[in-house]
């Protein structure tokens, strides 16, 4: 419609009616995220796509009314098109929502992995400024005890990232159906009471902790550690963690049982390594 309008008046103001209706059709969806059931993170996301296909669409209509050459609107064109590709790109379910949001801070945990493996590597290889410092501490060279309590607890925040991508999957299996095989031993069936989505819900509060929790790990790691505080970050994400294993045994999935005892072992394994050294250090 844009090409073929060229700098005809009628056109442009066709185009513009037409721009003010879908304006009004995305208005009105985006205020019904909500009421249709969507849960909270879906309703805003979605809302956020609408707003970014709007103000694209607002800029290429005043482009349009103001009679500016047509070779002005072709950014403008592409700025709808690209907000739209993204918006199109948004989960269609509160499942997939969820699942994305539990990936996201999955993601944010390995970066602390990857952040702090790669220190310890570069003061391995000999560097000279490898030292551990952030905003608040000029930060001290790395002991050797300390160091085993750092690779000690990065292991704990991996163990924990597994635990966050067992629920990501987790939420990729189909809810049991009337009738599957897997039907009679599932907590979640399609008529119960809670179902998948509450369940996603809860799911979602327990990785933010967990996510958090790794995140004041990560924050004790910088020399010189203190290993009390370290132990009682620790402690935090031990109860995080037991908390959404839990959440993923509710589901009781055949797929997932046997992951799931092998996630919780390696993790409570872990994690007395790293309180042992956190202690270690602490009477030192």
């Amino acid at each position: 419609m844009i090409f073929k309008t060229g700098s005809n008046p009628d056109g442009a103001d066709a185009l513009c009616n037409d721009g003010g209706e879908i304006v009004e059709r995305m208005t009105s969806a985006a205020s019904s995220f909500n009421e249709a059931g969507a849960l909270g993170i879906l309703s805003e996301r979605r809302q956020q796509d609408c707003r970014r296909v709007l103000r694209a669409l607002l800029e290429l209509v005043r482009a349009v009314s103001g009679m500016h050459l047509p070779e002005r609107w072709n950014p403008l064109v592409g700025n709808v098109m690209q907000a739209c590709d993204e918006a199109s790109k948004c989960p269609k379910t509160n499942l997939d929502t969820a699942r994305m949001y539990v990936l996201n801070i999955y993601l944010e945990a390995k970066d602390t992995v990857n952040e702090f493996s790669a220190i310890i590597k570069a003061q391995e290889e000999g560097e000279e400024e490898c030292l551990f410092t952030n905003d608040e501490n000029d930060g001290e060279a790395m002991l050797p005890m300390e160091k085993e309590c750092i690779e000690a607890a990065l292991a704990v925040i991996q163990s924990s990232c597994t635990c966050m991508r067992l629920v990501a999957d987790t939420m990729s299996v189909p809810t049991p159906q009337r009738g599957d095989a897997s039907f009679e031993s599932s907590s979640m069936k399609e008529d119960n009471v809670q179902n998948v989505e509450e369940w996603a819900q809860n799911v979602l509060q327990k990785v933010s902790s967990l996510g958090s929790a790794g995140q004041d790990v990560g924050m004790c790691l910088y020399t010189p550690i203190d290993g009390a505080e370290l132990a009682e970050a620790l402690e935090t994400v031990r109860s995080c963690a037991g908390d959404l294993l839990g959440c993923v045994q509710q589901r009781r999935l055949r797929q997932i049982e046997e992951r799931l005892g092998i996630v919780t072992s390696k993790f409570h394994e872990r994690l007395q390594v790293a309180l042992k050294h956190a202690v270690s250090i602490h009477n030192r």
